[in-house]
């Protein structure tokens, strides 16, 4: 019995938590929780009978009955909460830490720290400031340690600024890649060495005399 009340006072203060949660309820956060309380409600609580444990005992394991039922209610609830908390208390930062304040959906691209998250946005919609903004934001929050953070770019002149405005905001560095310097680590990594790369690869000025002379040929 007592290992039991143990794992019921455990689900009761995590689902508690979630009302104001002081980090983001992400589902690999939850997942574990919600596998917990419904085995707790198979086991014992659906077997327990108010008659028994009286009506304020009932009242006070309802919740974990309620999560293991309905865990995406409580999950879209303590996301609302969380971002209208996390936006309020950053609301200076969002506003000075580009040259222009943040729009409301590029804050709420930073806040939401999902497993995974797709932003689909146009070209000058302000991708790099809201990679940039969310980078400074995990490490000012602590949410993520600088080392734990890797930003990918498709050009080396990208990265190289996503690098450098990090680093001004913050002061620490992030490790920026683009997705080829990144493929080519993970070779190297592998097999031990890194293949000789063209010329052209790395350097500009070869790269777009290439481009030209294809060009050039498809047009000849």
């Amino acid at each position: 019995m007592e290992k039991d009340a143990l794992r019921i006072n455990g689900l009761l203060s995590a689902i508690g938590e979630l009302r104001n949660p002081t980090h983001y309820p992400s589902a690999c956060l939850l997942m574990p929780m919600l596998a917990k309380a419904k085995i707790l409600d198979t086991t014992l609580l659906s077997k327990l009978r108010p008659e028994a444990i009286g009506t304020d005992q009932t009242r006070r394991i309802e919740p974990i009955s309620a999560f293991a039922k309905a865990p995406k209610r409580f999950r879209e609830q303590a996301i609302a909460r969380f971002v209208e908390i996390e936006l309020m208390h950053w609301h200076d930062f969002f506003d000075s830490v580009e040259s222009n304040p943040l729009t409301p959906e590029q804050r709420l691209a930073i806040v939401v720290d999902e497993d995974a998250t797709l932003v689909l946005a146009g070209a000058g919609s302000g991708k790099t400031s809201v990679i940039t903004a969310k980078a400074a934001y995990l490490m000012k929050a602590g949410i993520r340690k600088p080392e734990e953070i890797l930003l990918l770019a498709f050009a080396r002149g990208a990265a190289q600024e996503m690098s450098a405005r990090i680093e001004e905001r913050c002061g620490a560095p992030v490790e920026v890649k683009t997705f080829h310097a990144l493929a080519y680590h993970i070779i190297g990594v592998v097999d031990g060495s890194k293949p000789a790369l063209a010329p052209h690869a790395t350097d500009d000025v070869a790269f777009l005399a290439l481009i030209r002379k294809i060009l050039k040929d498809l047009v000849g």
